[in-house]
């Protein structure tokens, strides 16, 4: 069983002209592979919004309400 990541996201940032990801873990573990898969579809006019819920041992309440700040507060259309 092979995971196909990289065409996954590529598939959503086609079809979806997706520029924002929020990944839910407990760690940002995919943030990393997500922007290398936005910088090889080169459709992006603007950087891509990537957030996590959740990094490692830092404050959970905290992390989670910054990235959602960020979230609304970004001219990024979601």
């Amino acid at each position: 069983f092979n995971v196909r990541f990289s065409d996954a996201i590529t598939s959503v940032i086609k079809d979806e002209a997706a520029n924002i990801t929020l990944e839910i873990s407990p760690h940002p573990v995919l943030a990393t592979s997500i922007r290398e898969c936005y910088e090889l579809t080169n459709q992006q006019q603007s950087a891509p919004l990537i957030l996590s819920t959740l990094k490692g041992k830092e404050n959970k309440q905290i992390t989670l309400l910054t990235s959602l700040a960020q979230l609304t507060t970004s001219s990024h259309v979601w």
